[in-house]
């Protein structure tokens, strides 16, 4: 079972499920919810089901969601908080329960499901909370989050990320488009006219040169 602090829940394969006694099996309850990893690709998860984990001399008892994916299963942050483990980078061991239990380096090349986040009766999972915001929306995102709890500030996060091309990226990339038709509703009032004013004296020098910048 490969080990990812990335990833918010524990998953067992479909073939490693497959291979399970019927009787296990038959505990399986559906659910309703995908998983996205760190590339796009989706899959559904199948159902979920308690299983017995064994780590080193001790046997633990947990709830892992079924999905098919590469590794024959994945231990999830929820594991390790749950159980109060420690990740001992120094010794290459993962200490539950007073125990160390050794690491061993992961030989299979695709980590299909690397970084996944879950949320809870959500059609779609979504990516990880820890998916780095792209730059030119990372004020968005800075100035928006004071009201909102760790929850909505992750799915405010991801649907920046997910619609980040709409989202200008300097005063270079601005354009115009015939797609949408805006209006304003001014009622009865009729047009006014306005004289045009000079542009103060102070402004000019950054008006001729933003001018050049548009011509070039």
């Amino acid at each position: 079972m490969m080990l990812d602090t990335g990833a918010s829940i524990t998953i067992l394969s479909k073939k490693f499920f497959e291979t399970l006694d019927i009787s296990l099996r038959k505990g399986t309850i559906h659910v309703k919810q995908k998983l996205v990893s760190a590339t796009g690709d989706t899959a559904d998860f199948l159902g979920k089901m308690k299983i017995k984990i064994h780590l080193g001399k001790n046997m633990y008892v947990h709830e892992v969601l079924i999905a098919d994916i590469p590794s024959k299963g994945i231990l999830g942050i929820d594991f390790l908080e749950q159980k109060m483990c420690d990740i001992i980078l120094k010794e290459k061991c993962l200490r539950i329960n007073g125990e160390n239990v050794p690491f061993f380096k992961n030989k299979e090349s695709d980590s299909w499901v690397g970084r996944i986040t879950l949320f809870k009766d959500n059609e779609t999972g979504t990516r990880s909370k820890n998916c780095d915001l792209p730059e030119h929306i990372r004020p968005v995102f800075e100035t928006s989050i004071k009201e909102l709890n760790e929850q909505q500030q992750i799915e405010f996060k991801n649907l920046l990320i997910k619609h980040k091309d709409l989202f200008s990226k300097s005063s270079a990339d601005i354009g115009r488009t015939d797609l949408v038709d805006h209006t304003i509703n001014t009622g009865d009032a009729p047009p006014i006219r306005q004289r045009p004013r000079r542009i103060p004296l102070a402004k000019m020098e950054a008006a001729e040169a933003e001018i050049e910048r548009m011509d070039g």
